[in-house]
């Protein structure tokens, strides 16, 4: 039955074709008629007669900037599209066959693929070269591929639909309502005679798309990709376009002039923007323009920061249900409800607000459908739909993933890693990724890879994880004895010195324990000999722990190429003149010396000759670090490694086998 209609219909469409071609030719016809007269009114009276224009607005001509005339209609059909044809038998021996879904297959194929969904399975459902008729859709349709596939006269009703693939699809008579489309792909689609109500399409690509004759109201699109759409005899009511990209490639056709005004206008001069801006960590303001008038209201968010979601939006103004301020405000928080999650997305990054008990993942860039950009993803459903993404082979083209990799190991810092990710060709899982790195201690991974296959543990026992590393395997001991080794685990005394090292010209950082500043030092300097130039570690800030506080405290900042102490020293300068301040500032300059415009100082570090300063100087001792020498002064870093120097080429020419070894010997896992 269904093909029988699609062969009716390929030959009706033929007939049109046939029929428009005779139309193009008797409006070339006119178009050269138009065109001598003109030309006759130009030479005779300079300028284009009354009788003459009537004749032009009446069939849709107009004038150029050369004085010739030119036809109103696109022929947009005949310019992009090939002539319709009858498919020859060749044609069809090679198409792909597309099979017919019915509704009761249909239900089952989506129950099934979302208990697969809820299980942590995002490998999309394949309905690509499916043929629906009349069927409805309803409920959640996430991750569903329906890729070249015909839908005639069917319905879309309270359907959430989100990271789907439906470019080069066909939609004929096919009706939409209360549904919301969410990071979906309509590239090349095609829609005619369609119904949309109460529709929103947020982060959507309809690049090559085509709208012809469809009826859209009280819908919107939100941050969608429009270029070289195509938007023919389509009727907007009550429809809202927001900063949506590409717009000005839109091709507006059709024979119907009204409506290919009204959809140039919503695109190209949208009556209605909205916009937010985030208060505080549960309010932000929504903007709306209407015309020449604009409103702005309040509304607190209840933000989820461990599930990364919005649970609710409440509204605190007290406008009228009944007014045109209160129906937009409310109708710009539905439309623009992913980029305010965007922006609480953002906001906890920068503000580093990261769940201890929740490793999360920011992805900044993202043409892969499965995985949206600028969002935020918990740590274990980011490495399954990287997993998941990894066994599709029929979808091609959005591979590239750019992200970070961010949690609270539980001393208070950030860790960050970033990485850039070709799905496809990349064959490392998301773990092996991590600890290829470099960038995290073995605990850190160990928790990472149980918080990826489900075991979330609440805490990094660093501590545990580096005595059992250091020790060697004991035998089984009587139930007391294993008690009293596990409570001395638990007991077990913190590393002395901590540090946060950061890699060269980023903020991507490691963590690094060792018994003094030194062995950090020498420890990273040897992981550095590892890596590649752009790749090494640079700065290093130490922190010492205080048994009183049972804290760590800020102790130092160095540089791990030299070991010099980075710690700003502020020169202390004498009351001077107006001149001989200008003098004394141009020397320090000169000198190396640096200012702090917050602190209104000069400062110096260790890495400068000191003697060039000397007066300015406070009496107070120099920073230093480290044990203590023969003179009963405290050693730098610098001098300490200095004095080991020749040991520490000795191991660097060891191999890698000893290289190995005595790394853990001397300091713990890292």
């Amino acid at each position: 039955m269904a093909v029988d209609k699609l062969d009716n219909r390929n030959r009706l469409l033929q007939q049109m074709g046939l029929i428009y071609n005779q139309i193009m030719d008797l409006n070339e016809q006119m178009t050269d008629a138009l065109q001598k007269a003109v030309d006759i009114d130009i030479s005779v009276t300079g300028g284009v007669s009354d009788i003459t224009k009537e004749f032009m607005e009446g069939f849709h001509y107009k004038i150029d900037e050369r004085d010739r005339v030119v036809s109103e209609q696109n022929k947009w059909e005949y310019d992009q599209l090939p002539p319709v044809k009858e498919t020859t038998q060749q044609e069809q021996d090679t198409a792909i066959p597309k099979r017919n879904i019915a509704q009761e297959e249909l239900n089952k194929l989506l129950g099934e693929h979302r208990e697969r969904h809820d299980a942590g399975n995002y490998e999309p459902l394949d309905l690509s070269n499916c043929v629906f008729d009349k069927i409805e859709f309803t409920g959640n349709l996430s991750d569903i591929n329906l890729m070249n596939s015909e839908f005639n006269e069917c319905i879309f009703r309270n359907a959430d639909v989100e990271n789907s693939y439906l470019s080069n699809a066909e939609f004929m008579n096919t009706a939409f309502s209360d549904c919301t489309f969410d990071n979906s792909n309509f590239y090349g689609a095609e829609m005619g005679y369609c119904a949309m109500e109460y529709t929103i399409y947020t982060d959507c690509d309809f690049s090559k798309a085509a709208m012809v004759a469809c009826d859209i109201s009280s819908s919107g699109m939100n941050d969608c990709h429009m270029k070289d759409a195509v938007v023919s005899d389509t009727k907007f009511e009550d429809t809202i376009i927001n900063h949506c990209h590409g717009i000005e490639s839109i091709d507006f056709s059709g024979v119907n002039k009204d409506l290919r005004n009204s959809a140039e206008k919503i695109f190209n001069n949208p009556e209605h923007t909205f916009d937010f801006e985030i208060i505080s960590d549960d309010e932000m303001a929504i903007s709306a323009r209407f015309g020449e008038e604009s409103v702005t209201e309040i509304y607190k968010v209840d933000y989820n920061a461990d599930t990364h979601k919005i649970d609710n939006v409440i509204d605190t103004h007290n406008l009228s249900p009944m007014s045109t301020e209160w129906a937009l405000i409310n109708r710009a928080v539905d439309l623009i409800r992913m980029d305010i999650l965007k922006g609480f997305h953002k906001r906890q990054i920068d503000n580093k607000e990261i769940s201890r008990f929740s490793p999360c993942v920011m992805v900044e860039t993202s043409d892969a459908l499965g995985i949206k950009w600028n969002t935020l993803y918990d740590l274990k459903e980011f490495s399954d739909r990287l997993e998941s993404y990894g066994r599709v082979s029929n979808i091609s083209g959005y591979d590239n993933v750019n992200f970070t990799v961010m949690f609270d190991p539980g001393d208070g810092s950030i860790r960050k890693c970033h990485d850039g990710y070709n799905i496809r060709s990349d064959k490392e899982s998301l773990i092996e990724r991590l600890e290829s790195s470099k960038l995290f201690n073995n605990a850190e991974i160990n928790y990472l890879k149980n918080y990826i296959s489900g075991e979330m543990s609440p805490v990094i026992d660093t501590a545990k994880t580096q005595d059992q590393a250091a020790a060697p395997a004991e035998p089984e001991a009587p139930q007391k004895e294993e008690s009293s080794r596990k409570e001395n685990k638990q007991t077990a005394t913190p590393a002395k010195y901590v540090a946060l090292v950061y890699v060269k010209g980023s903020d991507a950082r490691t963590r690094v324990t060792g018994t003094s500043p030194e062995k950090i030092i020498e420890l990273c300097r040897e992981w550095n000999a590892d890596r590649a130039s752009d790749n090494q570690l640079e700065t290093a800030y130490i922190k010492k722990y205080n048994p009183g506080t049972k804290a760590y405290e800020n102790f130092g900042k160095y540089d791990v190429s030299t070991g010099v102490d980075l710690q700003p020293i502020y020169l202390d300068l004498p009351p001077l003149g107006k001149e001989k301040f200008v003098q004394v500032t141009a020397e320090l300059k000169a000198n190396g010396a640096k200012y702090n415009s917050e602190m209104k100082k000069w400062y110096v570090t260790q890495a400068n000759d000191l003697s060039l300063f000397k007066d300015y100087l406070s009496k107070q001792s120099e920073p230093q670090i480290g044990t203590k020498g023969e003179d009963g002064k405290k050693k730098s870093v610098i001098g300490n490694l200095n004095q080991n120097k020749s040991h520490l080429n000795e191991k660097g020419n060891k191999g890698t086998q000893a290289h190995e070894q005595q790394r853990k010997h001397e300091e713990p896992a890292r």
